[in-house]
């Protein structure tokens, strides 16, 4: 928005302004010729005179001075006008710091913010993604908006900031978005300019864009440090166990270029369902430290493909070098059962009544009965219980037989595993 309040005496105005011109409108005093971009309180004055500031401005407009409108074309341009070209050049003369946008009209209702910004530096790239606004700035839910400008500005090598001098390198069109990727509220952008330099420093801020080609109000500023890649790990393993996998690697000593690497900030892990996949997210909250990771919670018989990539800086966001992989385990379930405790067995008239203790084990799936009968080196299956029943009953025994009955446990991996057997206890039937 154009402000050009006046100042008394000889004192020069001060001025903020958009520098796209898009239906501005100069209000200018005839009587103390000072300019203005809105309201005019002083009501003693002589009657505002609108006129528009840059060529190609249509359409009706009108000012307001003491409540009452006035054509923009009035009579009243006699001496007003010999300021116009005095004003245009101090404006095109005068410099500008950061983004030149558009002039906003009082009352437009424009996006809000975008929210969430982030940047993933890629040595000679910089992948950039950010949440889409969802209400505008009257508080409603947003429609109408078209786009996203991306603005870059270099900063000191030293560390220090100044002001910066943002530059457009981007714009994401949600109709065409071409190699941005639009999905679940988020989008996603690469910058890949020849401008980037290993090294370098640089400040990104996104701007949204409705579709009458108003911008809204700029995110918050990211800052990152373009280092040259790490390489890629060394000697990636994964070794599968029960609902997870353990990875394994070495770090690297280099960079991509040869140089020794001595600012490595850790790892991120990558896992996917599919060898071909390239997944965004890391699975690692923050980077991991050290050569290996412990990834849990995982379906067993399930396929797990997995990439690790280093990071590169002493703050983020880090440089993240190519990745190791892929590699690939299935977790799987080999721990059998507790062995059931506690086996006891009563002798009746042709039959033999057995319990036991139950299992504390999580994934127990029930329990085998085994019997030994009279000249038999060998127990064999005598049947089998779910993990709710405790008690067996053998109808099969012989009058005057002994019999030694034993049981074990099976859990419900694919295949099962079965616990060693309990001991043996041994009866005589009557």
């Amino acid at each position: 928005m154009l402000v050009i309040p006046a100042k008394a005496g000889n004192q020069r105005p001060c001025l903020s302004f958009r520098a796209k011109p898009r239906n501005l409108l100069l209000a200018l005093n005839a009587k103390s010729r000072s300019l203005h971009s809105g309201r005019d309180d002083n009501k003693n004055e002589r009657p505002l005179v609108v006129i528009p500031a840059f060529a190609g401005v249509t359409g009706y407009e009108q000012g307001w001075h003491a409540g009452r409108p006035q054509h923009w074309m009035q009579s009243t341009l006699d001496k007003p006008m010999k300021l116009l070209p005095i004003l245009l050049a101090v404006l095109m003369l005068l410099p500008a710091c950061g983004r030149r946008g558009d002039l906003i009209i009082p009352g437009t209702v424009l996006p809000k913010a975008v929210t969430g910004l982030q940047a993933d530096p890629r040595g000679d790239a910089v992948i950039l993604a950010w949440s889409a606004p969802v209400e505008n700035s009257a508080g409603e839910p947003l429609t109408g908006l078209a786009g996203y400008m991306v603005e870059r500005a270099e900063l000191p090598g030293d560390g220090g900031d100044c002001p910066c001098l943002f530059q457009r390198e981007g714009y994401v069109d949600l109709e065409l978005p071409g190699g941005a990727v639009v999905a679940d509220g988020r989008v996603a952008w690469r910058d890949g300019s020849p401008g980037l330099k290993p090294g370098g420093r640089y400040a990104y801020k996104v701007v949204p864009v409705n579709e009458d080609g108003f911008s809204g109000p700029d995110s918050e500023v990211i800052k990152l440090r373009l280092l040259t890649l790490p390489a890629a790990p060394q000697g990636l393993t994964a070794t599968a166990g029960n609902r997870r996998v353990v990875l394994m690697w070495e770090s690297p000593s280099k960079d991509v270029s040869g140089a020794p690497v001595d600012t490595l900030a850790g790892y991120n892990v990558y896992r996917a369902l599919d060898k071909d996949a390239s997944p965004a997210i890391p699975v690692n909250p923050t980077p991991v430290q050290g050569g290996s990771f412990e990834d849990s919670g995982l379906a067993n018989g399930q396929t797990y493909y997995y990439i690790v990539s280093a990071l590169r800086g002493t703050e983020g966001p880090y440089t993240e070098g190519d990745a190791a992989g892929p590699v690939q385990a299935m977790p799987a379930d080999t721990e059998p059962p507790s062995v059931p405790a506690g086996l006891r067995a009563v002798p009746g008239e042709g039959r033999v009544l057995m319990s036991w203790d139950p299992s504390p084990d999580m994934d127990l799936a029930g329990y085998v009965v085994y019997r030994r009968g009279p000249g038999e080196s060998d127990a064999k299956e005598l049947g089998r219980t779910g993990p709710g029943w405790i008690t067996f009953e053998d109808a099969g025994a012989a009058p005057d037989g002994e019999y030694a009955y034993s049981v074990s446990a099976f859990d419900d991996a694919t295949p099962s595993n079965e616990s060693a057997r309990s001991e043996e206890y041994s009866v005589i039937l009557p």
